[in-house]
């Protein structure tokens, strides 16, 4: 699992991130669980790919075997596999009730680690639907379960709320998050959060 997790999102091209994926899907993995995470990854790299069909069939799978195996928290996290994938494909709505519904079995599990990511994610989807004032609060929330030591969660509702406060006007706050969301994604060796929060710094 390792391996298709710096696969994507390390710095490795799609096309052949894909193909890396796919063999070990079919390598008949002897953990299923492990099967129905890839299949969530690899679902993502297809949406990058261009391939909306051929990734909500990923995810679809991934997540079904993941139910099944009575996996909670990890079926759950999954719903990040979602947003991924339906903001790029387009489905923002049915994302936006799959998300939701795991967001909400993480805060009743208490678990917090997914749950500040999860939350940034829904209200990327929300705020990709103009309904601002629940993105902001969904990004308060991101920021109260977010743990300190979290690159990632901390830049993902940094660079969710920069936007929003933005068109509210408050120009220097909205420069001065979206700028600390690209300095905590550089941080990383995550391509794909340092390219996110650059954009999301370009719409401020």
């Amino acid at each position: 699992m390792g391996l298709a997790t710096s696969a994507l999102f390390g710095p490795t091209p799609v096309p052949e991130a894909i193909g890396l994926c796919e063999r070990q899907l079919a390598d008949d993995l002897r953990e299923r669980s492990t099967e129905g995470i890839i299949c969530c990854m690899v679902a993502r790299l297809h949406a990058m790919n261009g391939d909306a069909s051929r990734a909500r069939e990923h995810y679809r799978r991934g997540r079904s075997l993941l139910h099944e195996l009575g996996q909670g928290v990890f079926a759950a996290s999954t719903g990040l596999d979602v947003a991924a994938v339906e903001l790029l494909s387009g489905d923002l709505g049915g994302a936006e009730a799959q998300v939701r519904t795991d967001l909400e079995l993480l805060q009743r599990m208490g678990e917090t680690y997914f749950l500040a990511s999860m939350a940034s994610y829904l209200g990327f989807l929300l705020r990709a639907q103009d309904r601002e004032a629940e993105a902001f609060r969904l990004s308060e929330l991101a920021e109260q379960s977010a743990a300190a030591d979290d690159a990632d969660a901390q830049a993902l509702w940094r660079a969710l709320r920069a936007p929003l406060l933005a068109r509210r006007g408050d120009l220097s706050v909205a420069e001065g998050l979206a700028r600390e969301a690209v300095n905590l994604a550089g941080r990383t060796e995550a391509p794909i959060l340092q390219a996110d929060s650059r954009r999301e710094l370009a719409r401020v």
